[in-house]
């Protein structure tokens, strides 16, 4: 009899210690399968972060109910679908994955102003207030490999290699559709430290395919194997057109991965 109460006893501790014991298991493997996008992420872990994408004018004669409608609901400005999904994306991840949903803002380039220190900017320097001025910072802080060309007759946003040997640009290849997008993530300010996650596409599908880029695990699993520690880079990615969308984002095309840890312009002297 004591015995059987000794076991019904034994029984009911093993099964209450199991419980706990199985969920610090399945922690410890989430937080193992999550320290890839933790460590790209860090710069941005508990920040209030502010999304900022390109707006385009409405404009339109007076009696243009387009024009009428843009500016009642959106200020008279809007966005395109590519940096529509982008946004979509991004504030789902964040909140998922880096931060609370209240530290995410969202504004336009054009209408809203920036506040916190730590930016995810979409959108070309060309044609994006915010970008232009984070890229040009960025041009003064590192030696950024690319240029960034947009042509005023017919839009399209291209990217030169610095050495001259390369040049990126949306393009049809094999009979489909190709885009292109370049990603820097880096340190923008010193005082106070403020990070910069900088998101060009050559066309809106670069751009849509750079925000899964980076909320892709196995992507940036490889970024960090690919950088180490740098705190500081530059990668440019590919995708296909598939059906009017972007498919899977490409770090390795042409038997090449363009990704870049990106040097000081101010190196200290020893």
């Amino acid at each position: 009899m004591i015995g059987q109460f000794g076991n019904i006893i034994l029984g009911i501790v093993s099964g209450i210690l199991t419980v706990p014991v199985i969920a610090l298991f399945v922690w410890v493997s989430q937080y193992c399968r999550s320290y890839p996008v933790r460590r790209f992420w860090k710069p941005f872990l508990g920040k209030k972060i502010t999304i900022v994408v390109t707006e385009y004018k409405v404009e339109g004669e007076k009696d243009d109910i387009y024009a009428k409608t843009s500016k009642i609901a959106t200020d008279g400005y809007l966005i395109s679908k590519g940096n529509a999904l982008t946004i979509s994306n991004l504030t789902d991840f964040l909140a998922n994955h880096i931060v609370k949903r209240a530290f995410v803002t969202v504004c336009g380039d054009k209408s809203a102003t920036q506040s916190n220190d730590y930016l995810i900017v979409s959108g070309a320097p060309a044609i994006n207030n915010f970008s232009q001025r984070i890229f040009s910072n960025l041009e003064d802080r590192f030696h950024i490999p690319y240029s960034i060309s947009h042509s005023q007759q017919t839009g399209e946003i291209s990217f030169q290699s610095k050495d001259g040997t390369k040049t990126f640009r949306p393009e049809v290849e094999n009979g489909q559709g190709v885009d292109y997008a370049i990603v820097i993530r880096a340190q923008y300010k010193s005082f106070p430290d403020s990070y910069v996650i900088l998101l060009v596409g050559a066309h809106m599908y670069g751009a849509q395919a750079a925000s899964s880029a980076i909320t892709n695990r196995a992507i940036i699993s490889h970024l960090a194997k690919m950088t180490k520690k740098a705190g500081n880079i530059l990668f440019l990615l590919k995708t296909n057109v598939i059906n009017n969308s972007p498919g899977e984002p490409e770090l390795e095309f042409g038997r090449v991965t363009y990704i870049h840890v990106l040097e000081s312009r101010h190196v200290k002297s020893s």
